[in-house]
């Protein structure tokens, strides 16, 4: 890395001594390769955490990478039911059509017969799907024409 930015270093000064075309060109060469270098340090500043955690704890509580598992599967599992109620419902609602099938609407009503279970699994649902428009909004939001505005942790 401090190879790297002793290069950029370099490279800074010739691009602000540069003019016209040449100029312009060692200064979006510049820019490109400022914009690869933060981030490779916000990458190495990451990755050092986690060794300094794993050396720390000793790679952590196992429990705790399985919790991470299930979790995963889990919310791949919402997921999933999302998009084909988006996909049997929805859609053909939105061409002017009838919907294919109520999907979890009728999952919905069904569970709410049972007491708090349907609040329940329709919170967790709700949750997921807003928890899953906030990480959009943070992995998109954030540029403005594939030009990153700010990095987001």
């Amino acid at each position: 890395m401090m190879e790297a930015s002793k290069e950029l270093m370099v490279m800074r000064k010739e691009a602000i001594r540069a003019n016209g075309r040449k100029g312009r060109k060692l200064n979006d060469a510049y820019r490109r390769k400022e914009h690869d270098f933060k981030r490779d340090v916000l990458l190495l500043d990451y990755f050092y955490h986690r060794l300094e955690d794993a050396y720390k704890n000793n790679g952590g509580n196992p429990l705790l990478h399985f919790a991470n598992l299930l979790f995963g599967i889990l919310g791949s599992l919402i997921s999933i039911a999302w998009a084909l109620h988006l996909i049997l419902y929805n859609l053909p609602i939105a061409a002017g059509a009838r919907s294919i099938t109520p999907f979890l609407n009728t999952f919905f009503t069904l569970v709410g017969a049972v007491p708090f279970v349907g609040i329940v699994m329709y919170g967790i649902f709700v949750v997921w799907l807003l928890l899953c428009v906030i990480k959009g909004s943070i992995k998109m939001g954030m540029r403005l024409f594939f030009i990153q505005v700010h990095p987001m942790k």
